[in-house]
């Protein structure tokens, strides 16, 4: 079996939950990987403007606009990075439609 190992070393954690958003960048750190968070989807795309990364953990749920419009902004102008969707709000409809982006 071909397993290509993968190179993650800056990740950008969008979530509306500080306390989600400190724990993810506590246990990525422990890893040795950088984290950058933003509570907001708009401001996570402000981020996403001066820096490269190498994942997207997307909540689904934010204060500002859907996760799943920042998922679409991302695809649109980043389509290279790995976007991983988060929430605590599951429903088959919504994991389908981030399927297909």
């Amino acid at each position: 079996m071909n397993r290509r190992k993968l190179s993650i070393k800056r990740v950008l954690i969008i979530d509306d939950e500080a306390v989600v958003r400190k724990g993810i960048s506590r246990a990525l750190k422990g890893k040795g990987i950088r984290a950058a968070s933003a509570s907001t989807g708009l401001q996570a795309l402000k981020i996403m403007e001066g820096q490269i990364f190498d994942l997207v953990l997307l909540d689904i749920k934010l204060p500002d606009i859907d996760g799943i419009e920042v998922l679409k902004k991302i695809r649109a102008h980043y389509p290279n990075t790995p976007v991983i969707m988060i929430t605590g709000y599951p429903s088959i409809d919504t994991a389908v439609e981030c399927i297909k982006l």
